[in-house]
C-alpha cells in the first residue's frame, strides 16, 4: 500500500453522542500515539436516512447538524478516524473534499459496508464480516482503558464505596435491543439473581445503569437488589460519571450480555467478569431471511461450500450481497461471549468469581501497529 506521508499524519476523529462509538475511535487514535483533533458530530433529524442504506448516502454531510456539530473545514487530515455509520458519509465527504487523499480508518459493523482501497476497517470477528484484506479483526471493540486512567479513577473515586463489605460487586446494566430483552421481569430477576450472589460472597453490589436501561427496568432492579446492593442511575451530561471509578476500585464485574462496548471495556480491566445473559427477541422473519443468507454467504466467501447445504448458486448470490454490502451481516453475540470464556477474559453468570482474576484484554495497541503499516506510517 502506497505510503501517505512521511511525516507524523494530520488525524481527525469523528465522535457523536454514542458512548459506545466514540470510545472506540479515541482508543484507536490513543493508542496510535499521535496528535489528533476532535471533530464532535450532531445528526439532524435527516439522520434517518442512514437507516435506509449507509452506502446509498455516499460522501455527504447532509444528516450533520451544522449548528451543533463542530466545523469541518480546511485544512484538511491526512486521516479520519470514526465508528458508526452515522459518521461514515461524513468521513468519506472530508475525503471527496481533500481530492481524495485523506485515509480512512472505519471502526465497527455498521460504517465499514463501503471500504474502499485505501481504507482500513476495523470490526469485532463475532459481526461476520465478509473477508477483505483491508479489515482488521479484533475479539472486542476497541476502547480506552490504560493501567494510567485505572489508576487515577481509584484515586479519585477511593470513597466510592464507603466501607462497604468486599468484594465490591459492580453490576453494569444494558437495555433492550432488536435480539435482546431487558424489561421489568427481566430487571426484577436480574436484580434478585445478582442480590444471591452477593449474599453468597457476602459482598455488596453497586449497579450502574445506561441510556438504555429505561425507568421502569432501573426501578424494577432496585427494588430486587433490596439491601443488598444500591443503583446508580444513567443520567445524561453528568459533571462527574463515576462509571470508571467503579471499574477502578471493584472486586467483581457482572455485566448483562447485550452491552458489547461495557462488556469489552470489563474484560480489559483484569478482575473477575461474570457475563449475565439476557433473553432474546424470537428472530423476525426478514432476519431470519438475512440470517441464512449470511450464513450462505460466508461459506461461499469463505470456499467452504461444500460444509453447508444449499446450491452453490444461492450461495454465490449470497455471497455477492454480503460483499456488496447490500445485506449487513448480523452479530452473534453468543459467539462473542463463548470466546471470552474459552480464552479466559470473562465466565459465564453463576461461576465462581473468587477462583482467579481475569487476564485484561487490551488489543488497541495490537491493532495500532497493524493500522501503522496498512496506512504506511509505520516509522512513526
Amino acid at each position: 500500500m502506497k505510503v501517505v506521508n512521511k511525516n507524523v499524519p494530520v488525524v481527525w476523529v469523528l465522535t457523536d453522542d454514542r458512548p459506545g462509538n466514540s470510545t472506540q475511535s479515541l482508543g484507536l487514535a490513543d493508542a496510535l500515539g499521535w496528535s489528533y483533533t476532535v471533530k464532535s458530530l450532531r445528526f439532524s433529524r435527516l439522520a434517518w436516512l442512514h437507516k435506509v442504506h449507509e452506502r446509498l448516502l455516499g460522501a455527504t454531510i447532509i444528516c450533520v447538524d451544522r449548528e451543533t456539530s463542530q466545523s469541518l473545514v480546511p485544512p484538511w487530515p491526512d486521516v479520519v478516524i470514526s465508528a458508526g455509520r452515522r459518521a461514515a458519509p461524513v468521513a468519506r465527504w472530508i475525503r471527496r473534499q481533500n481530492q481524495e487523499k485523506t485515509k480512512l480508518i472505519q471502526l465497527g459493523r455498521k460504517g465499514s459496508q463501503a471500504v474502499q482501497p485505501g481504507d482500513v476497517s476495523i470490526v469485532p470477528g463475532y459481526c461476520r464480516m465478509w473477508p477483505n484484506e483491508q479489515r482488521i479483526e479484533t475479539l472486542a471493540p476497541l476502547n480506552r482503558v490504560t493501567n494510567q486512567q485505572l489508576e487515577e479513577a481509584a484515586q479519585e473515586w477511593v470513597d466510592l464505596y464507603q466501607g462497604a463489605p468486599r468484594p465490591h460487586i459492580v453490576l453494569l446494566v444494558g437495555g433492550s435491543t432488536v435480539r435482546s430483552v431487558l424489561d421489568e421481569s427481566v430487571a426484577r430477576q436480574l436484580g434478585r439473581d445478582v442480590a444471591d450472589f452477593a449474599k453468597k460472597t457476602g459482598g455488596m453490589v453497586h449497579a450502574v445503569t445506561s441510556r438504555r436501561t429505561g425507568t421502569q427496568a432501573a426501578e424494577a432492579l432496585t427494588e430486587a437488589l433490596g439491601n443488598s446492593g444500591i443503583v446508580q442511575r444513567w443520567k445524561p451530561n453528568q459533571s462527574r460519571n463515576p462509571y470508571w471509578g467503579y471499574l477502578a476500585v471493584a472486586d467483581v464485574i457482572i455485566v448483562t450480555g447485550d452491552s458489547e462496548s461495557m462488556i469489552g471495556e470489563s474484560v480489559s480491566i483484569g478482575k473477575p467478569v461474570l457475563i449475565y445473559p439476557l433473553p432474546e427477541k424470537p428472530m423476525a422473519l426478514m432476519a431470519r431471511l438475512r440470517e441464512m443468507i449470511v450464513v450462505a454467504g460466508r461459506a461461499s466467501l469463505y470456499g467452504n461450500d461444500e460444509e453447508h447445504s444449499g446450491s452453490r448458486i444461492g450461495k454465490h448470490i449470497s455471497g455477492f450481497l454480503l460483499r456488496q454490502g447490500l445485506v449487513r451481516s448480523l452479530r452473534d453475540l453468543k459467539a462473542f461471549h463463548h470466546t471470552l470464556f474459552e480464552q479466559g477474559y470473562a465466565f459465564p453468570f453463576g461461576h465462581n468469581a473468587e477462583v482467579t482474576s481475569n487476564k485484561p484484554l487490551r488489543e488497541a495497541e495490537i491493532v495500532s501497529r497493524k493500522v501503522k503499516v496498512f496506512l504506511g506510517f509505520h516509522n512513526t
